[in-house]
């Protein structure tokens, strides 16, 4: 009798055992890919944008890079609004959407803060032809910014958030397949429906609290 107990005790302990070792195996599991994740964010979550309005109805756009190491494959997506009267009335109404801008940005070089200004950026409506200036009394926002760290991985920034881009592809970016030749697979190609560009050269000065990682 006494030998039956000792067994069913040393089976429920081994269960027992068993089971802590699998959940500590799963902790170190969900902790190995935290930190795994953790390091594949690392240097996107040091390249940010901020926008100031130092007088009415313009932008000032701080695009930072706070890392070690240059940042490629730099997109914003913009968009202007313009105040449209009533024709009417001649009251001022609340702006309206005017159009969108989609433009490419040289690398951020380390420790880098670029600034932008809509000065500095001329659009092409697809249904003109020639790049022009941004209209005067256009109010210019931010969207988004897409970037393409050191390991080749491209993000996202959006609405403060940090995201994979090819998961979350923003207003702009169009995606489409290639005609194969025969027996070849079809191939994945994103493209920027690109329709402005920086005209001048883009004020750059050295990042504050520059990490690193």
């Amino acid at each position: 009798m006494l030998g039956a107990a000792a067994a069913i005790g040393g089976l429920v302990f081994t269960a027992v055992a068993t089971y802590f070792n699998a959940v500590v195996a799963q902790d170190q599991l969900m902790q190995s890919q935290a930190d795994a994740e953790r390091d594949r964010r690392g240097q996107a979550m040091r390249v940010s944008y901020w926008t100031e309005n130092p007088v009415a109805d313009t932008l000032r756009l701080h695009i930072m890079n706070r890392s070690p190491d240059p940042v490629t494959g730099v997109s914003l997506g913009l968009y202007v609004e313009k105040v449209v009267p009533d024709d009417a009335s001649k009251r001022v109404k609340e702006p309206r959407r005017y159009g969108d801008l989609y433009v490419e940005l040289p690398n951020l070089a380390p420790c880098s803060e670029t600034i932008l200004t809509p000065a500095l950026l001329r659009w092409q409506e697809f249904d003109k032809s020639g790049k022009r200036e941004l209209p005067s009394d256009g109010i210019v926002s931010m969207q988004w910014m897409g970037f393409v760290d050191r390991d080749s991985h491209e993000w996202l920034r959006q609405d403060g958030r940090l995201l994979p881009f090819l998961e979350n592809l923003p207003d702009g970016v169009v995606e489409f397949e290639t005609e194969p030749e025969p027996g070849a697979r079809r191939i994945k190609i994103r493209a920027l429906r690109v329709n402005a560009e920086v005209s001048g050269k883009l004020p750059v000065k050295k990042a504050a609290l520059c990490e690193d990682i």
